[in-house]
């Protein structure tokens, strides 16, 4: 399933059990007081130190605390984060497919060594999830015997990638960064297609969704950072 469409459809989803469970508590509400009208009053009911009291109190907090929370999670990934998934191999060992990424939306400008989605169009018909590797104005070489990367003349270090750079494609090197583009790669630098082909080429920043700030599936591997861990 696309990305962007299931983060639709767990916005849907959390809207509609808010919903759900404030009819239910409605209803629970309601029920209750009729229950209440063949023992006491309902006010003298809510003062009474009786058992059940606290047990009705104890589900009235439970349901305060489901709704609080799923409005929550719907507040920051409607308006903070994006959830995007993982798919193919092209960026691991960092990511692996399946896995589910919490996206920020970018303010600022993108700086190398950032995990980014990619939303511009290509002969792939779909969004792709690469690593920055050069902004505008930088110059761009790889050796593609040593496997070596050069950004402006320095040697790039990059313990997070798989194995060493010796996969061309059609593009010639030394190569510079249009303006407002970048130049990504995937980490799995032999099975990834990017920047290297025309099929990618540069990324035009507006293109770019956002910037990966942690992993949410697998659940405990939530770092993610310039060193691939």
């Amino acid at each position: 399933m696309p990305p962007f469409i299931f983060f639709k459809m767990l916005c849907f989803f959390s809207v509609f059990v808010v919903k759900y469970l404030i009819m239910l508590k409605c209803k629970l509400v309601s029920f209750l007081r009729k229950v209440e009208q063949f023992e006491v009053d309902y006010r003298e009911l809510c003062r009474a130190p009786a058992a059940h009291t606290k047990h009705i109190k104890a589900v009235f907090d439970w349901f305060d605390s489901v709704i609080y929370a799923l409005l929550a999670i719907f507040v920051i990934f409607a308006f903070l984060f994006r959830l995007v998934g993982v798919s193919g191999q092209s960026m691991e060992p960092t990511l692996h497919n399946g896995d589910w990424l919490a996206v920020r939306a970018v303010n600022t400008k993108i700086n190398r060594g950032e995990i980014v989605v990619v939303t511009q169009p290509n002969k792939l018909n779909e969004p792709i999830i690469k690593r920055v590797i050069a902004v505008a104005g930088d110059t761009v070489d790889i050796d593609f015997r040593t496997g070596k990367v050069t950004v402006n003349g320095v040697v790039s270090d990059e313990p997070y990638i798989a194995e060493k750079t010796e996969r061309s494609f059609d593009t010639s090197f030394p190569l510079t960064v249009p303006q407002n583009c970048v130049f990504v790669m995937g980490d799995n630098r032999n099975h990834s297609l990017d920047s290297r082909s025309s099929v990618i080429g540069f990324i035009d920043t507006r293109y770019i969704l956002g910037v990966a700030e942690f992993r949410l599936i697998p659940v405990g591997d939530w770092k993610i950072d310039s060193n691939g861990k």
